[in-house]
């Protein structure tokens, strides 16, 4: 501030001197020529849709000060004009260039219904190209060493109409990789790469332990067993459900069935309503609301889950990570026999009572933890919460050696995983 009071003093000058001083010194006034001048020579850029582009001329445009020129054209024909001269298309130009008479408003929905058309005959339509596709590419001995160009119709084109790339066929029938330069001419611009994985380190993993990438649930060698404070029966009859998730409800009760996670009781003391929760998938995961029933009741082990701050440190120095998910973790642990009676859900279908540990029960997530941290006490580089296992190591033959070691200790504990889930070896 006091530099731009020099040579006199902040306290000599009015509040709105200040506020013009610092105004003019943070928003210098724009040339209106070189303004002019940028907007003139914008073009719609390679891979850039006429949408972008308008934005971006309209963007310039506002500083201008078209609108305020009463003796040049208004800033919708200065859009028009602009527009239609930068497109990339000469052939849309052209076709625009047709109409004797045409407004700003009407030459966009022309080059937008041109654009749209010309997508749509490059994704669905002949190519007309003289290069042949071959599903053999071992057939002449050809190798990667020679790139030629080759040229072909695609949607980055320049000024001709064709565009050239470079092409390259693999030795040994291996199958090509198609390059960025390859994806933008041909338009492909939502394709993303999410994970790169080992198929072969994880194919030999899952030859190696079947059992635990098995599609069945598995059964934990260990069994939980809940107890009450006081064994005084509490029943709470079935709540009404919303009879767009009734369908769903009755094919995750019979799966649970099949699998021996529930059995059905004709008559029981104990009586907890269920509360549906859709999973992200669309898939339904039924919850007894036991904080009405036996969850007062229940004795807990008040066993601490791991913060996040100790899981990190726990990780740390690892080059890169695997991520493993047990298969519906709760159900794979069987409750002991004395334990399955409090546990009764009431349903629209009636009632049925646990053979495998459900959700919903306050003392089950602390008690699970112990099971697993129990079950992978003294693997390196690999932490557990609940049923998410992340194992890392320094270098790629120790996370190898520990991947290995954690599936070992679940295949001997009897536990399962959902491969779908699954990630190895990833950077994060």
């Amino acid at each position: 501030m006091c530099d731009l009071c020099a040579p006199s003093f902040p306290e000599d000058k009015t509040y709105e001197q200040l506020v013009r001083l610092v105004t003019e010194h943070l928003e210098p006034q724009r040339s209106e020529i070189a303004e002019r001048h940028v907007f003139r020579l914008r073009r719609q850029r390679p891979g850039e849709s006429l949408t972008e582009y308008l934005q971006a001329l309209k963007h310039l445009a506002a500083t201008c000060n078209f609108g305020k020129c009463t003796t040049c054209s208004t800033i919708e024909e200065n859009l028009r004009d602009q527009f239609v001269s930068g497109l990339a298309s000469d052939a849309m130009r052209a076709r625009i260039f047709a109409e004797k008479k045409i407004q700003y408003k009407e030459a966009v929905e022309l080059a937008l219904a041109l654009e749209a058309a010309e997508r749509h005959a490059e994704v669905s339509g002949s190519t007309g190209a003289s290069v042949t596709n071959s599903s053999s590419a071992a057939g002449d001995g050809g190798s990667a060493e020679g790139l030629h160009y080759t040229r072909g119709p695609g949607g980055g084109r320049d000024e001709r109409g064709v565009r050239s790339m470079q092409s390259a066929r693999p030795r040994g029938g291996a199958r090509p990789l198609l390059g960025r330069d390859w994806m933008q001419a041909l338009n492909l611009k939502q394709i993303t790469l999410n994970a790169i994985r080992d198929d072969n380190f994880v194919n030999q993993l899952c030859k190696d332990f079947p059992e635990v990438f098995s599609d069945k649930l598995g059964t934990c060698k260990r069994t939980i067993r809940l107890q009450l404070i006081d064994k005084e029966p509490v029943y709470v009859r079935a709540r009404p459900l919303p009879l767009a998730l009734r369908a769903r409800l009755e094919r995750e009760l019979a799966r649970l069935e099949a699998d021996g996670a529930i059995y059905r009781v004709e008559y029981s003391d104990y009586g907890t309503p269920i509360v549906p929760v859709v999973k992200s998938n669309g898939d339904i995961r039924i919850c007894g609301d036991y904080k009405t029933t036996i969850n007062p009741k229940l004795k807990r082990d008040f066993y601490p889950l791991p913060r996040i701050e100790e899981l990190f440190a726990s990780l740390r120095g690892g080059e890169k990570f695997t991520k493993i998910d047990l298969r519906h973790a709760y159900e794979q642990c069987l409750l002991s026999e004395d334990s399955q009676p409090c546990t009764a859900i009431t349903t629209h279908m009636g009632t049925f009572a646990y053979r495998r540990t459900p959700y919903g029960l306050s003392c089950i997530p602390e008690k699970f933890q112990k099971l697993m941290e129990e079950t992978l006490r003294g693997v390196e580089g690999c932490v557990v919460f609940l049923d998410d296992i992340c194992v890392t190591g320094s270098n790629q033959r120790e996370h190898i050696r520990n991947v290995r070691a954690v599936l070992e200790r679940l295949s001997d504990m009897g536990l399962t995983v959902k491969f779908d889930k699954c990630k190895f070896l990833q950077d994060s």
